[in-house]
C-alpha cells in the first residue's frame, strides 16, 4: 500500500514536471537559463584563483566559526562567516565550499531578478534580464570568498516584498525588515542601501496631493514601521552586544565602529580603520572612469546596452522603476568614492543586466527590417559567444591553490609536518594546510633550535612535506622587494631538492599564470626528518592569521569575559538572534520558490 503511494507522489510530480516543460509557461526558459547560470557558475567558483587577498582572510576566518561561540568579528559581521562553515561542514574545505554562497545566492538572483523585471516591465524583459545576468562573466567572475553577493540578495528580495506590499497593501510588510537584517549581518555596506526604502517612502507620502490620502497612507505604515524597525535593531544584537562587552572590558571595539568613534586607531592602523575609508568627491572622479573600463572589459556587450538602456530606465514612467535607480546609485556613487575595488561592484550588474535586457528589446522593436525575435535571438547569441570567450580560460583548468588543497585532503597524514614556502601567501598556506600541522619555512628553522634545547622526549621519525613556490612570488606581490629574503627561501629549496624526493609539480590553473611565463607553480617535496614530539605543539602555536588563531583554536584579541549574569544573558541572546538568522538565511530560498512557483502549495 505505502509503495502503491509512493508511486503516486512520484508520478503527480513526474506528470507536474512533463505539463510544465510541455507547456507555454515562459518559466520553463527560466528553468533553463538556472541550469546554465549553474553550470558556468559552478565551473567558476571550483576553478578560478583568489582573485584578492580578502579572499584568503575571509576564507579562512570563516573555518570552524560556527563551533567557537563568538558573535561578532573584527571587519564584518558573523552571518556569512557562520553560513561558509555550515558549507565547510557539508562540503570540506575547498574552493567550491569557501565560495558557496556567492555561488548559491548569485545563482538564485537570476530568477529574482526574473520576478522584479516582470513586475517592472514584462516577460520578455525579465527572461532576457535573467539570461543576461546567468552569463554576465562580471558577475560570474567575482563570485568569490565575499559577501557582496549573498548580501545584494537579500537586498534585492527586500526590494520585490517592498514593491509587492505597497502594491498590494499600501504598506510596508515585515519580511522587508528582516530580510534587510539578513543582509545587514552578512555585510555591513548594506546600510547605504537603507536609506533608499525611506526616501522612496517619503516621496510616495509626498506625491499623494490628497491630504487625507496622504495621513491614511501613514497611519497603515505607522505600526510596520515601529516593529519592523524594533526587529531590525534586535537583529543587530551580535554586532552590538559584540561591541559594548568588548569595549567595557578592553576600550575597543571592531573596526566599523572604530572608524566613527576611534577608540584605539593604532589596533587596527592601515586597515581603513580610524579615518580611512572614507567617501572622498576626488577619489569618486579619480576612480569612476576605472570602474565603468571594468565592466566593459569583462562585459562589453552586456555593459553597452545597459548603460544605452540606462537613458530608458531613467526615462521610464513604470512604477518602482525610480525606487530601483535610487537603490543601486546611492550605493554606487558612495562605493566608488571609497572603495572601488572590482569585487564589490558584482552586485550592479543585475540592474546593468535589466536595463541591457530593456535596451535589447526596444531597440529590436523599431527595426523594422529584421523580425524582432530573429534579431533579439542573434544579439542574444552574439553576448553568449563573446562571454564564453572570455570566461573560458578560467574556467577549464583549477588553481594551483586549490589543486594543492586536494593534494592535502587526500596525502598528508595527521601526523605529518608541511613546511610551506614562506613566499606564499600566508592565507594561502592557512587555507590548504588549516587542518594540519603546517608552518611557514621562515619559522621552521627557529622552531627546530628550540626543540633541540628542550630536555626529553624521544626523537621520532616523521614525514615532512615542503612546498616550494616556484614563481618566487605566490600572492603578497612584493617578494620581488625582499632579495635578501628570497636568497634565505632558496636556501632551504636547496636542502630539500638535495635530501627529498619530488613528488608532485603543481601546474598553474584558474589564470593563476597571469602575467607569468611559466606554466608550473608549485613543487611538493617529501622526506623523513628525525625530530622531537614537542615539535607539533610549537609548530600549532603559530597558526594565527589576520588577528585570530586559525580554526578559533586558540586566544583571541577581542575575547570577553563572561563573568557576571549580564554579560553572559547580553552573549547568550546575541548568540540566539545570530542563528535564528542563520535558520533565516538558509530557509529563505524556499520564499522564492513559492513566490516563483505558488502552484507548488496549491492542493489537487
Amino acid at each position: 500500500m505505502e509503495e502503491k503511494k509512493n508511486k503516486n507522489i512520484f508520478d503527480k510530480i513526474l506528470d507536474k514536471t512533463l505539463n510544465f516543460f510541455l507547456s507555454k509557461d515562459p518559466r520553463k526558459w527560466l528553468v533553463l537559463i538556472m541550469i546554465l547560470g549553474f553550470v558556468l557558475r559552478f565551473f567558476a567558483v571550483s576553478n578560478i584563483t583568489p582573485q584578492v587577498a580578502d579572499e584568503m582572510v575571509h576564507g579562512v576566518h570563516a573555518i570552524g566559526i560556527s563551533n567557537s561561540g563568538v558573535i561578532n568579528l573584527q571587519n564584518q559581521c558573523p552571518l556569512w562567516f557562520y553560513l561558509t562553515d555550515l558549507a565547510y561542514k557539508l562540503f570540506g574545505v575547498n574552493s567550491f565550499s569557501a565560495r558557496f554562497l556567492s555561488f548559491f545566492f548569485g545563482l538564485l538572483t537570476i530568477p529574482l531578478l526574473y520576478l522584479i523585471s516582470k513586475k517592472l516591465f514584462n516577460e520578455k524583459v525579465a527572461l532576457i534580464a535573467s539570461f543576461l545576468l546567468a552569463i554576465s562573466w562580471f558577475h560570474i567572475r567575482y563570485a568569490l570568498i565575499e559577501m557582496d553577493e549573498a548580501m545584494i540578495f537579500f537586498i534585492l528580495f527586500a526590494f520585490y516584498y517592498f514593491i509587492n506590499g505597497i502594491e498590494k497593501k499600501q504598506r510596508f510588510v515585515l519580511p522587508v525588515f528582516i530580510l534587510l537584517a539578513v543582509a545587514m549581518l552578512i555585510k555591513p555596506i548594506t546600510v547605504v542601501f537603507i536609506p533608499a526604502f525611506a526616501i522612496y517612502f517619503i516621496y510616495m507620502l509626498f506625491k499623494e496631493k490628497d491630504i487625507q490620502k496622504r495621513n491614511e497612507l501613514f497611519r497603515k505604515n505607522k505600526k510596520p514601521l515601529i516593529i519592523g524597525s524594533i526587529i531590525f535593531t534586535i537583529s543587530m544584537a551580535p554586532v552590538l552586544i559584540y561591541n559594548y562587552l568588548l569595549y567595557r572590558e578592553k576600550g575597543i571595539s571592531d573596526i566599523l565602529f572604530e572608524r566613527f568613534f576611534h577608540f584605539a586607531p593604532e589596533l587596527y592602523a592601515g586597515l581603513q580603520g580610524g579615518s580611512g575609508g572614507t567617501f572622498t568627491i576626488p577619489k569618486f572622479i579619480a576612480s569612476a572612469p576605472g570602474m565603468i573600463k571594468s565592466f566593459w572589459a569583462l562585459d562589453p556587450l552586456i555593459s553597452l546596452f545597459g548603460f544605452l538602456g540606462l537613458f530608458l530606465i531613467f526615462s521610464s514612467k513604470k512604477r518602482f522603476v525610480k525606487f530601483l535607480i535610487l537603490l543601486n546609485l546611492i550605493p554606487f556613487i558612495f562605493l566608488i568614492g571609497t572603495q572601488p575595488l572590482q569585487t564589490h561592484f558584482a552586485p550592479f550588474m543585475i540592474p546593468l543586466c535589466l536595463s541591457a535586457s530593456l535596451f535589447i528589446v526596444t531597440f529590436s522593436n523599431k527595426i523594422k527590417a529584421f523580425d524582432t525575435k530573429k534579431l533579439i535571438i542573434g544579439i542574444l547569441i552574439l553576448i553568449f559567444i563573446i562571454n564564453i570567450y572570455l570566461m573560458l580560460p578560467y574556467l577549464t583548468s583549477k588553481s594551483a591553490m586549490f589543486k594543492a588543497r586536494t593534494f592535502a585532503i587526500d596525502n598528508i597524514g595527521e601526523n605529518d609536518i608541511v613546511i610551506a614556502d614562506a613566499r606564499i601567501y600566508r592565507g594561502r598556506i592557512a587555507f590548504m594546510f588549516h587542518d594540519k600541522h603546517y608552518v611557514e619555512s621562515s619559522l621552521f628553522s627557529r622552531i627546530y633550535e628550540q626543540t633541540q634545547q628542550m630536555q626529553g622526549g624521544n626523537i621520532i621519525p616523521v614525514t615532512v612535506y615542503f612546498v616550494e613556490c616556484i614563481y618566487d612570488d605566490c600572492g603578497w606581490g612584493s617578494i620581488k622587494n625582499q632579495p635578501e629574503f628570497n636568497a634565505s627561501v632558496e636556501q632551504m629549496i636547496d636542502f630539500f631538492k638535495n635530501n627529498s624526493q619530488k613528488i608532485l609539480t603543481i601546474n598553474a590553473g584558474g589564470m593563476d599564470d597571469e602575467g607569468y611565463k611559466s606554466k608550473y607553480f608549485f613543487n611538493i617535496y617529501k622526506t623523513t626528518l628525525n625530530l622531537k614530539p614537542q615539535i607539533y605543539s610549537l609548530i600549532d602555536s603559530t597558526h594565527e592569521w589576520f588577528y585570530y588563531p586559525v580554526m578559533w583554536e586558540g586566544d583571541r584579541y577581542d575575547s570577553y569575559e563572561l563573568d557576571t549574569f549580564t554579560k553572559n544573558f547580553l552573549h547568550n541572546f546575541g548568540y540566539l538572534v545570530l542563528w535564528i538568522y542563520v535558520i533565516i538565511a538558509i530557509l529563505t530560498p524556499f520564499i522564492l520558490i513559492k513566490e516563483l512557483f505558488p502552484e507548488i502549495l496549491k492542493k489537487d
